[in-house]
């Protein structure tokens, strides 16, 4: 998975499940929210035949979608 854990990061603060480029595989979102001095992120665990993967998984950031951090 990318990036790197850090004490108080609060990396698992939400769970949720869907599947968001439609291929019938559900990914699984897993926030952090106290990540990036609490602007906070979500990594993406790509769905597989046989559940949630590493390979393939990315971190969105705020400024990954065009907000300051």
């Amino acid at each position: 998975m990318p990036g790197t854990g850090e004490t108080g990061d609060s990396f698992g603060t939400s769970v949720a499940v869907g599947d968001i480029n439609g291929d019938g595989k559900p990914e699984l979102f897993l926030s952090a929210a106290e990540e990036n001095t609490a602007t906070g992120a979500v990594w993406v665990l790509p769905g597989d035949t046989s559940g949630p993967t590493t390979r393939g998984s990315y971190l969105i950031t705020a400024p990954s979608v065009g907000f300051s951090q």
